[in-house]
């Protein structure tokens, strides 16, 4: 079994390399239904940006998938909650903002606006477009925790008592 897990994922990987999309439906969270595609997209950029290799870390690699896709997944699930909440409103001054703010912070990691732009195989404008509704997915789903947990605080004594009662539930820290 792990070996024919580990031959798939190897043989996506290299397909991928090559601009080759092999797809295929990893999740559904309602009627949202996230591809392989799309996790992978993320996963590579992430792992760029934290020089992690698919072929020399493979490993790292595939945590770095299940990660985001467990992400992905919690977020689809809140973001199907935050929708039903009609007091949530986003605004597209909002969203272009906070997409302006997140290129200019990949502008940063990558070196360069072109080193951006070669690395994602896109121009500014047309990442812009296809973050456009991930952006606003994201704002709504901030706003709606928010609006749940904006409220509560925690001190730092209720923090050490959890800790302290629940350690067998921690793993072992060095």
């Amino acid at each position: 079994m792990i070996v024919r897990f580990l031959f798939l994922f190897l043989f996506s990987l290299v397909f991928c390399q090559k601009d080759y999309h092999l797809d295929g439906v990893v999740a559904v969270v309602g009627e949202e239904v996230i591809l392989k595609s799309e996790i992978l997209d993320r996963v590579s950029m992430v792992a760029k940006q934290k020089n992690i290799s698919p072929q020399n870390q493979p490993y790292l690699f595939q945590q770095l998938f299940e990660t985001t896709l467990q992400e992905s997944v919690h977020r689809l699930v809140v973001l199907h909650f935050a929708k039903k909440d009609t007091s949530i409103v986003i605004s597209f001054d909002d969203i272009d903002l906070e997409l302006d703010s997140r290129i200019a912070y990949f502008i940063e990691s990558f070196g360069s606006l072109s080193a951006l732009e070669e690395a994602m195989g896109l121009t500014v404008s047309e990442i812009k477009e296809e973050y456009w509704e991930v952006v606003e997915q994201e704002l709504l789903v901030d706003r709606f925790r928010l609006g749940l947990f904006g409220g509560v605080s925690v001190s730092r004594k209720e923090v050490v008592s959890f800790f302290e009662e629940n350690k067998d539930s921690f793993p072992p820290s060095p």
